[in-house]
């Protein structure tokens, strides 16, 4: 199987203008969008006879997209998204990208073999059942905190060369536990702007938050 992360359509799950914490005086200049994830099943890519490692029921990857837009007199210095898992004993299993600190504005191709580790498909062994994917390119600077738990988040960092703005797409794998076919999870956006008053916490308004919630693995 191959997939195309950048010609994959992908619905809107919440798009408004962010907000400060309440009774904060904020910026209102600052709009950002999360998509809807797109899921793929084990079985859809490594085929029907895959097994999953030990104490691990099925298996899920998805893609993650959110983007970011402001005026010129607004500066975004850093943006946190996280994914959280609702269901005891799901976990995040692995995730592209998890860390970058140098600049690296090219395309990149992914493997997923049959260990469900996202890898460069130059470090994957040939001639395995394996599904390949073009991510696009990789934005600096960015780590990641909580793989292998249930809340994972990807924290960016702005770059000189690569302002926050636009689409930034991640990808996640989800184990659920032996037994469980589907998972509640949430979505959570943070953004970090400066403007003549200094440094500024923005995310979706509070009243937004329940249109982040979704469903792993429903159909």
């Amino acid at each position: 199987m191959h997939i195309s992360l950048e010609t994959q359509p992908t619905e809107t799950l919440w798009e408004g203008v962010l907000q400060p914490p309440q009774g904060t005086k904020g910026i209102g200049d600052v709009r950002a969008a999360i998509r809807k994830p797109l899921l793929w099943a084990d079985g859809q890519l490594l085929g029907e006879t895959w097994q999953p490692p030990l104490g691990v029921g099925r298996m899920h990857l998805a893609k993650l997209v959110f983007s970011l837009n402001t005026t010129a007199r607004t500066h975004i210095v850093a943006a946190e998204f996280c994914l959280s898992l609702g269901m005891p004993g799901a976990l995040i299993f692995d995730a592209f990208p998890r860390e970058q600190t140098v600049a690296q504005d090219r395309s990149v191709t992914l493997e997923f073999g049959p260990s469900f580790k996202l890898a460069n498909q130059a470090e994957v062994s040939v001639g395995k059942a394996a599904t390949t994917i073009d991510y696009g390119r990789v934005i600096p600077v960015i780590h990641t905190e909580g793989l292998q738990s249930a809340r994972l988040c990807w924290r960016y960092a702005a770059h000189a060369r690569f302002p926050l703005l636009g689409d930034r797409v991640m990808l996640a794998v989800i184990a659920l536990p032996p037994g469980v076919t589907t998972a509640d999870a949430t979505l959570d956006l943070t953004v970090t702007c400066e403007d003549r008053v200094g440094p500024i916490r923005l995310g979706p308004p509070q009243d937004d938050r329940h249109q982040l919630r979704w469903t792993v693995g429903a159909i």
